[in-house]
């Protein structure tokens, strides 16, 4: 399993500077009372992996001076390009982490958030349940996505979807992202594990459990196993960008246990990438204009625009002859990508 506490805290006395003022989410209301507690996401991730990326700097090197001061006559027939480069490479290491409830996903078929209040806090105590999510694939059946409300007497549940099964996409105003479920007006609301019907409205819910206390409430999505003959059951994977308790709300939940760390490791002369020569000739107002690298050709054999790797340094000897009075600037590419900055020559 793949767990992490995310968040703590709410936001309502920060935002609202404890005014009284009423916090309004997903279209529901509710004092702006700060509701304090802390976030833990139960997500599908893959194994934590390393790769390692390539952060290239390059240097111009005489005879064209770097602060672009060089000068030739236009007939000098050729000007040495060279370069040298620097490669500081950058480690990443981080795993890819998903809600979802995917079949395949033996080990590990489901995904939670989890709110757990740090103060007490009862049934009537919620106002909100919401969260601003997309199903990539699959949508809501078989009892999820849904929100739990955990108690000691058993566990309420709040589905999201269609009825009058709450089944479908979980379309928008219909018990879907961004909709308050709390606010539906319809039986979404399973109270069957305490003592109660399978469907329910939150009026019955909050007559008869509003005193109950509340342990946590969580986001599941877990109904993968459902995939015979009901119409788009089987796999579902959600973008969930946030969700809120009240004014707890946790922002980008999968983004907190999937963002990669990354490592610069220790800068090095190279020239082991092949590299290619990209000039262009420098206009009025500092504008370019590109300049067909397989017409540079030289004498002394280079063409096409290919470094030659030497003694550590990238060179060219470029053939000036045909290009003309003017100013240009001479790039090299790694990848297909310009590394500056570039060397800055002039003809006359």
């Amino acid at each position: 399993m793949n767990r992490k506490i995310i968040a703590s805290g709410a936001l309502a006395a920060a935002v609202l500077g404890g005014t009284g003022l009423t916090l309004v989410l997903g279209g529901a209301s509710a004092e702006a009372a700060t509701q304090a507690g802390s976030w833990d996401v139960d997500a599908v991730c893959s194994a934590p992996a390393t790769t390692t990326t390539h952060d290239y700097t390059a240097h111009v090197q005489q005879p064209i001076n770097a602060d672009g001061s060089s000068v030739w006559q236009a007939k000098r027939g050729v000007v040495p390009v060279q370069f040298k480069v620097t490669d500081t490479p950058k480690t990443t290491t981080g795993k890819t982490c998903t809600f979802e409830s995917v079949a395949a996903q033996t080990a590990h078929p489901y995904s939670a958030l989890t709110f757990t209040p740090t103060a007490g806090m009862t049934v009537n105590d919620i106002k909100v349940l919401t969260a601003h999510f997309a199903y990539t694939t699959g949508e809501s059946h078989g009892g999820s996505l849904r929100w739990s409300i955990h108690t000691p007497a058993g566990t309420i549940f709040a589905y999201y979807g269609t009825g009058p099964n709450w089944t479908g996409p979980s379309l928008t105003g219909q018990g879907g992202s961004g909709d308050n479920l709390l606010d539906m007006g319809d039986n979404r609301f399973d109270t069957f594990q305490v003592g109660g019907t399978f469907y329910d409205t939150w009026a019955n819910v909050l007559a008869t459990h509003g005193g109950d206390p509340v342990t946590s409430v969580s986001l599941v999505v877990d109904s993968s196993w459902q995939d015979s003959g009901v119409p788009g059951a089987g796999d579902q994977v959600l973008n969930l960008q946030d969700a809120a308790v009240n004014d707890n709300v946790s922002y980008d939940p999968i983004g907190w246990i999937s963002t990669p760390t990354v490592t610069d490791g220790t800068p090095v002369q190279t020239n082991a990438p092949p590299a290619t020569l990209k000039l262009d000739r420098v206009g009025t107002g500092g504008v370019l204009g590109p300049i067909d690298e397989n017409s540079l050709t030289s004498a002394q054999g280079d063409s096409g625009g290919h470094f030659r790797q030497v003694n550590g340094n990238y060179i060219y000897n470029l053939d000036t002859a045909a290009l003309g009075a003017g100013k240009y600037a001479a790039h090299i590419l790694i990848g297909g990508t310009v590394v500056e900055t570039p060397g800055v020559f002039g003809l006359k």
